[in-house]
């Protein structure tokens, strides 16, 4: 849709946000959003001088990145596109094939991790009853057995209350 700086004002212009609100505020929030955007990696700015009968002016071309494909073709919200990122990363330096907990634990959704509450009792005996090679994926996924056994037999909690 937009490729330069210069084709910003006219898609602005034709929007129903620019109609209802400050229109300097608006474009000073665009440039905020870009150089956001810029600095993340997400688009490219490049500077190309244009030369029109002795009008000297540079125009500012936009070009989304990998990143930014990436995090707009996986619907992922900028704000954990590092993490998640990140995460893979890690993932592809530790991939192990010879299990599927590993691939398990790549395709789990990231944002909804933190509203998971498992059952501390059965995460434990089941990590228990892993093979030798799911255990090694289990290490390197970084889930701890001490902490495991803490939370399935409630020390962690109780140290809380006493805290309390």
């Amino acid at each position: 849709l937009i490729s330069s700086t210069e084709d910003l004002i006219p898609f602005l212009q034709c929007t129903l946000i620019f109609q209802q609100h400050d229109h300097t505020s608006l474009l000073s929030l665009c440039h905020d959003a870009l150089s956001m955007l810029s600095s993340s990696k997400y688009i490219m700015i490049t500077s190309l001088e244009c030369n029109e009968q002795s009008d000297t002016s540079t125009i500012k071309h936009l070009e989304v990145t990998k990143m930014g494909k990436a995090v707009h073709k996986g619907c992922l919200s900028i704000s954990i596109a590092h993490i998640v990122y990140q995460e893979l990363c890690f993932a592809q330096e530790c991939l192990v094939l010879t299990s599927d907990l590993h691939l398990l634990s790549l395709v789990v959704p990231h944002d909804i991790v933190r509203s998971i509450q498992p059952n501390w009792t059965i995460y434990f005996e089941t990590i228990t009853r892993l093979s030798p090679i799911e255990l090694k994926v289990a290490d390197i996924l970084r889930i701890k057995m001490g902490y495991l056994s803490k939370k399935a037999t409630g020390v962690a909690k109780k140290l809380s209350e006493n805290i309390q």
